[in-house]
């Protein structure tokens, strides 16, 4: 038989919103350093880019995005939508250059952060984030607003209740 101490460091709620922040670190904080790296060396990416026969305006969307999406990823800002923004940018990567390499070496970073990027959409930002939404609310557009009685962004933080207990 655990204690109550010992199972709790097995995946009870309160190791929930511990693993929410350390999966937010691990994807928000290289993303805006990618991000930054990008914006930094406009010459060398615009140049990148343009040999994949994109406009420069890519070179600072991208790079724009990269940063934007890591802090709201980090803080815990609106963190779905910077998971899904992660998500599609690595799915373009791979579309356009990572397809012809093979997974080590290639685009394993890539996949880890499409994944990181639907993980922390899906979960949300969890009780460690500077904003934090009221129990059993969605975003207008997303599942209440359709109808459905169930919420999907579940990342409730009020300390209060079942969810977050």
């Amino acid at each position: 038989m655990h204690s109550k101490k010992m199972s709790c460091l097995m995946g009870c709620s309160c190791t929930k919103n511990i693993g929410l922040l350390f999966l937010r670190i691990a994807i928000g904080l290289p993303f805006i350093v990618h991000g930054l790296a990008k914006l930094k060396d406009i010459v060398g990416t615009t140049g990148f880019f343009s040999s994949l026969g994109l406009s420069p305006f890519f070179t600072y969307l991208v790079g724009g995005s990269e940063v934007l999406a890591g802090i709201m990823i980090l803080l815990g800002i609106w963190s779905f939508i910077g998971g899904y923004i992660v998500s599609i940018i690595m799915l373009v990567a791979y579309s356009l250059i990572k397809h012809k390499m093979p997974f080590m070496g290639g685009y394993e970073l890539d996949f880890v952060f499409f994944f990181g990027g639907l993980a922390v959409a899906m979960l949300g930002s969890g009780k460690y984030s500077l904003v934090q939404k009221p129990c059993n609310t969605c975003l207008p557009g997303t599942c209440v607003d359709k109808g459905m009685n169930t919420c999907y962004h579940t990342d409730c933080s009020c300390g209060d209740c079942e969810k977050c207990k």
